[in-house]
């Protein structure tokens, strides 16, 4: 279980990868400098074009041990986002195991819920006065839905140390494509994660990324994950992305390999008037914070609304009174 869960995270971090680097190539990258500049810039214009895009989708990943052992889980998920806050649903199914977990923010407080099949929501965490304190993958909620909607952009090459980027000749890349090649570290609890990737990009009609190969080293645990995505049209400035696949070995400290294969659908689309109260606690049926009230929504258009159409009817019901009416009726 602890390879799987380990094959869980080097997967998922995988896919960011791929994405974080998923930018428009202006010119040739003549220089590292320029090329990490160019990067960097077009991370931070993706960010800008995705902080109201919403997301829903399931993965369904498959583990094979070196015991022989298979095993499969579904992951459900929901993001959700607004200029004050941000939501992240997950249902997990294993084979003897359903959890759910919401972590939210809003422009007054985080939380964190979680319950298992079949029983009410539990208060897990609460921020009070702190949203950004609501984290996920290590990183802020807010900041890890941006990065999930946005194909990744989450900011993991800009924290990343000693980046290294250069193009790759075209003889080493596929046909079609444009090919860099990007090493880094970044600093992780439990020793430096030190990453290559190769990542392949379809210049037209979109610049995206179609194919990445990885791989990844931390301690004594290696692993090697081969990510292929497919698009549908666009979503504002940004390839829609539909589909994406990870094939994935990995190997621990104890020497336990695993082959894992995630398949990922996903949806995206624009909102940009998701309403707050759906990233409150009041959303999952629990009591809001003491002190905190959310403006209710007014319905004094509607009592206006009713009185005139009584009067307009009362009008018309006159008028079409005199017009009958005669002398001697």
């Amino acid at each position: 279980m602890n390879s799987q869960r380990h094959f869980i995270r080097v997967g998922f971090f995988s896919v960011l990868v791929a994405f974080s680097v998923n930018f428009r190539v202006v010119g040739e990258p003549t220089t590292p400098d320029f090329a990490v500049q160019s990067l960097k810039a077009e991370i931070q214009n993706a960010r800008w074009e995705s902080r109201f895009v919403q997301a829903k989708g399931q993965s369904r990943t498959t583990f094979n041990t070196n015991q022989a052992n298979e095993y499969a889980e579904t992951r459900f998920y929901t993001y959700k986002q607004r200029e004050t806050g941000a939501l992240m649903v997950e249902r997990l199914v294993g084979k003897n195991s359903e959890i759910e977990t919401v972590v939210g923010s809003n422009s007054r407080y985080g939380f964190r819920l979680k319950k298992n099949k079949g029983q009410a929501w539990i208060l897990d965490e609460l921020f009070l006065g702190r949203p950004r304190a609501a984290t996920h993958a290590n990183q802020p909620i807010d900041e890890f839905v941006l990065g999930q909607v946005s194909l990744g952009f989450s900011g993991n090459l800009m924290r990343a140390k000693d980046l290294g980027i250069r193009q790759l000749s075209k003889e080493s890349g596929e046909t079609g494509l444009l090919g860099f090649l990007f090493e880094w570290k970044v600093p992780r609890a439990k020793g430096t994660v030190q990453a290559k990737s190769r990542v392949y990009f379809t210049p037209t009609p979109s610049f995206s990324v179609a194919r990445a190969e990885s791989t990844f080293s931390q301690s004594d645990s290696r692993s090697r994950s081969v990510s292929e995505f497919v698009y549908d049209g666009k979503l504002g400035a940004l390839p829609r992305l539909k589909q994406w696949t990870v094939r994935s070995e990995s190997e621990s400290a104890k020497g336990e390999k695993s082959v894992a294969l995630a398949v990922h659908d996903i949806d995206l689309w624009l909102d940009t008037e998701v309403p707050e109260t759906e990233f409150t606690l009041s959303a999952f049926g629990l009591p809001e914070p003491r002190g905190v009230h959310w403006p209710q929504r007014s319905y004094a258009w509607l009592a206006y609304g009713s009185i005139g159409m009584f009067l307009l009817m009362l009008g018309f019901l006159f008028r079409q009174r005199l017009r009958t009416w005669s002398p001697g009726t």
